[in-house]
């Protein structure tokens, strides 16, 4: 699979995607999934009104950056099929070996810290300075 080739049109989509609405998505997915604890991308997207598209992108980037995880549970969607459900990675799960050894003794706040202040934070003034530091 890494030898795929991504068309043009999806780089030139990827690449318009702004990181204030990035992060916007990802805000709201990370309030939903401390809401709703354990939801599949569609449920996430029913409880936050945005398309399921849009969240499905989001989601994989997130896994990516280590911010939620598939606990492996599955639910059926609307058209029958089944799809994982997500929920917020905790301080409990073990990281992978690629994350430690990035953040390690470096001082850097981690993806899961960002994360968690993202949560703590009440007002969307508070939430993009914690971003943005």
């Amino acid at each position: 699979m890494k030898n795929r080739k991504l068309p043009d049109t999806s780089l030139s989509a990827y690449k318009s995607v702004s990181i204030e609405m990035q992060n916007n998505h990802f805000s709201k997915i990370l309030k939903a999934l401390k809401v709703l604890g354990v939801a599949s991308a569609e449920q996430i997207a029913t409880y936050i009104g945005m398309e399921h598209s849009q969240i499905n992108r989001r989601i994989s980037e997130m896994e990516r950056l280590e911010l939620i995880w598939k606990p492996g549970n599955k639910v059926p969607t609307k058209s029958g099929r089944m799809a994982y459900q997500w929920q917020l990675r905790g301080d409990m799960q073990v990281k992978t070996e690629k994350q430690e050894n990035i953040y390690r003794n470096k001082g850097v706040v981690t993806a899961a810290q960002h994360a968690a202040n993202i949560l703590n934070a009440t007002q969307p003034e508070t939430i993009q300075q914690t971003l943005f530091k």
